[in-house]
């Protein structure tokens, strides 16, 4: 289990309080496997604030869509797929970039052990008077499940356990301040050149609770000729499969064509190296790769699309994805209203039909004995 001494902050990053300290906020059991005797959600909370003076800088909210909440705007995303793909060092570079926060194994890389439990590290971007609040939370990959089903039937659990939580506390508390903590989209991740029927099948099953944005892992792995190949290879195995990402074009309505701006191909997929090294250059800390022939940035558009996808997810396509999210949201907590009625409907069958049983068995004995 990981513990809020993990992460520490780095002294050049803008803080705008020294109070304002990385804390471990909660612990949540919620599910099991056996193969993990329990998954947990540690929360990280409190995360500093960077305060952004360039908007344009991270392509934030549109000001008036903002104001129109009148409160901060919650994002909360859910990384998933296999084990050992990258979905921690994403998480990690993300909250060097955009909070100023990094996990301090990543000072000794070999000590980056695979999570095996649900964390959540929580972070803010301020821009005047507007603010961004963001949840990353990390999963355990499905290959430390005993079955993909079990893994499955987790995932499901906490998408709906934080919708139902929402549903809870938004009657107990003023809208002005309310936080909300439900899963709003999915990057899961796929490692190429194709994806495994595994991860097929659970995209497949997982759409209709969450839109999944997919993500390219391991990317350094192909060329840029290769990337684009792969690409297109794993969007077209996914319409086959009938799977449905999200609508990343019509979100981004006029601006459509910077999805096709990535040197890496058109974007989804978004193509991601794992950050590897931290390394500190003029004031700045970067996640490298390094290799016999060089080194690659994460952040260097050449070698990733960890730019596009962030300036995009922070940015563009927060107001479409938290619309789609409320509906998905609403159409999951309506089913599963819907599926406990049945059940109820289904159990009262049962013990009418068991209580007529026995009223006939013992009508049936006593006319026996009658004659």
């Amino acid at each position: 289990m990981s513990s809020d001494k993990e992460f520490l902050l780095l002294p050049n990053s803008p803080i705008e309080s020294p109070e304002n300290k990385l804390s471990l906020r909660g612990l949540h059991r919620i599910s099991s496997a056996s193969t993990i005797k329990s998954v947990y959600i540690e929360s990280h909370s409190n995360s500093p604030c960077s305060s952004v003076g360039q908007k344009n800088e991270l392509q934030l909210i549109k000001e008036a869509q903002m104001k129109r909440l009148n409160k901060p705007v919650n994002l909360n995303i859910l990384f998933l797929g296999d084990s050992n793909i990258g979905k921690t060092s994403l998480i990690n570079a993300m909250l060097l970039k955009y909070f100023g926060i990094m996990n301090s194994k990543l000072e000794k890389p070999n000590n980056l052990r695979p999570t095996r439990t649900v964390i959540e590290s929580n972070g803010s971007i301020s821009s005047n008077e507007l603010e961004l609040r963001v949840m990353l939370i990390d999963t355990p990959g499905y290959g430390f499940f005993s079955t993909k089903e079990k893994w499955l039937e987790t995932m499901r659990e906490l998408i709906i356990g934080k919708a139902l939580d929402y549903k809870k506390i938004k009657k107990q508390v003023p809208k002005n301040i309310l936080e909300d903590n439900r899963v709003h989209v999915a990057l899961f991740f796929i490692e190429g050149p194709r994806c495994k029927e595994t991860d097929l099948d659970l995209m497949y099953n997982l759409q209709k609770y969450i839109s999944i944005i997919p993500i390219l892992a391991k990317a350094d792995s192909y060329s840029k000729n290769e990337l684009v190949q792969v690409k297109v290879t794993i969007i077209s195995q996914c319409a086959e499969a009938g799977i449905s990402f999200y609508d990343t074009s019509s979100a981004m309505g006029n601006k459509v064509i910077e999805l096709s701006s990535s040197p890496l191909g058109p974007v989804p997929p978004f193509a991601i190296i794992s950050g590897g090294d931290a390394i500190e250059k003029n004031g700045k800390t970067n996640f490298v790769r390094k290799y016999t022939w060089g080194q690659c940035d994460i952040h260097d558009k050449n070698c990733s699309d960890f730019r596009i996808l962030c300036r995009l997810l922070f940015g563009h396509l927060v107001i479409p994805i938290l619309d789609t999210a409320k509906f998905l949201n609403k159409k999951n907590l309506k089913s599963l209203k819907n599926n406990e009625k049945k059940i109820k409907s289904h159990n009262e069958f049962n013990k009418n039909a068991n209580r007529f049983r026995r009223i006939s068995n013992f009508a049936a004995r006593f006319i026996f004995n009658m004659l």
